[in-house]
């Protein structure tokens, strides 16, 4: 009895945890990283206490269980095998250095680099091995489901009244100067159009669910506003890449899912996506559009810079750090320490590779990154399979919702960096852990 009732308080930390992450700044300032790190590893402590008392394992798939379980391990031991701060400390004379733990296996840079990432990196596949493991209840998994949205929509109205207001900072405090591309609670418009991707499949999913499945006509009405809002403050974000993925999520995306919830005539299903996507439209223009047309016209998608740092990371940095990676947290040491020693015309800081799929190859190594690729990638096949097959259609629907999230997070980090942010991260591995440990019934076999 008093194992579950910690597991139950995990659980609601854990919806804590997603909505105050957003809310703090995305968990983007270093202040709020640290605490929040130790949260989650509270959290999942306070998780495995309960387990213990329950006399039982975590319900997660070996498939799932597997990978992370792998990542704890190896990116402590890449945290581990660094150099400590007094002993070393990167430059472009010293790279790279031999590894502590594993001599055979070279380190890059200081320990203390790379140790406050891997903390919060353990504490989000805590917060995943939760999210995978409440969703095998269901209650569990419409509160998880229902918090990750609301907060969404809290963001989308902080967000546009920023913008009616004309706000000069994120919560109208004179202090701060974040820049003019804010948006929500993000300094960087990119970000935000990621969080806008994430949630706006998962509104899209509760919108659609008929009256039937135990949703009123009042919260299906609010959801479906909601939804509508949504979609319009993708385009008032002046994100060109979470731009595009909205529109591929939209225009793949809506129609299987009002195919799911009971559209059955091709007439009456194109007519609907043609009022919704005008409805959004006119939502989006009525916000406010003036911006993001100046974005469009005044810059290309061909981010010179950004496919230097690509060309730098695949002919220059990769060959170098070789097969096993530098460790979580380590892209900007070892970047910078690249350029200066091999005097590449890269110019600025670069704190992020713009690209987290190359960002993680480089830190985690191939390892690394093929466990990431199972962890994630193995959520969008579950997803896709509870899609067609889900015990009920809220599963059905939440298996097509997680899978056009995590696609569109997928997508957008080929050109940016949102898997790099906490808050981004944390609401991946949410919904990854929901895709995961929702129970699909066994193939029906014909006698």
């Amino acid at each position: 009895m008093i194992g579950r009732r910690i597991i139950t308080l995990s659980r609601w930390m854990l919806l804590l945890s997603t909505v105050a992450v957003v809310w703090l700044w995305g968990g983007t300032r270093p202040w709020i990283r640290e605490p929040l790190s130790w949260l989650l590893l509270a959290d999942s402590g306070l998780f495995l206490l309960g387990l213990l008392l329950s006399r039982r394992l975590p319900r997660v798939p070996w498939p799932a269980l597997i990978p992370m379980l792998f990542l704890l391990g190896y990116g402590w031991l890449l945290t581990l095998n660094s150099p400590s701060a007094a002993d070393y400390v990167i430059n472009a004379e010293s790279f790279p250095c031999e590894g502590l733990v594993l001599g055979s296996v070279a380190a890059f840079v200081p320990r203390f680099v790379c140790m406050p990432s891997m903390l919060l990196q353990s504490g989000l596949l805590g917060a995943f091995m939760i999210a995978c493991d409440l969703s095998l209840n269901r209650l569990w998994r419409q509160r998880l489901w229902i918090t990750l949205s609301a907060c969404g929509a809290g963001f989308v109205i902080l967000a546009l009244a920023q913008r009616f207001s004309g706000a000069h900072a994120i919560f109208w405090n004179l202090y701060e100067d974040p820049g003019p591309n804010f948006f929500g609670t993000f300094r960087y418009h990119a970000n935000a159009g990621a969080y806008l991707n994430l949630v706006l499949p998962l509104m899209a999913g509760l919108a659609l669910l008929p009256r039937k499945e135990g949703v009123d006509g009042f919260a299906r009405a609010a959801w479906i506003s909601t939804a509508l809002i949504t979609f319009g403050a993708c385009f008032v974000n002046i994100s060109r890449g979470a731009e595009i993925v909205t529109g591929i999520l939209v225009l793949a995306g809506l129609p299987w899912l009002m195919i799911l919830s009971g559209f059955r005539s091709s007439t009456r299903l194109l007519l609907c996506l043609a009022g919704i996507i005008l409805l959004g439209a006119i939502l989006a223009l009525s916000f406010g559009t003036d911006r993001t047309q100046d974005k469009w016209r005044q810059s290309s998608l061909k981010d010179e810079g950004r496919l230097l740092t690509y060309r730098t990371i695949l002919q220059d940095t990769l060959p170098l750090t070789g097969y096993w990676g530098t460790g979580p947290g380590s892209f900007e040491s070892v970047f910078q320490a690249v350029v200066e020693n091999n005097h590449l015309p890269v110019q600025g800081r670069w704190d992020k590779a713009h690209n987290d799929h190359l960002q993680t190859l480089l830190e985690w190594g191939a390892p690394g990154y093929l466990c990431w690729v199972l962890l994630l990638g193995g959520a969008l096949i579950r997803g896709f399979v509870l899609s067609r097959r889900g015990d009920g259609l809220p599963s059905r629907m939440l298996g097509a919702c997680g899978v056009l999230s995590l696609s569109g997070v997928i997508l957008h980090a080929l050109g940016d960096f949102p898997l790099q942010i906490p808050s981004l991260l944390l609401v991946t591995l949410c919904i990854a852990g929901l895709l995961w440990g929702t129970e699909i019934p066994p193939l029906r076999t014909r006698s």
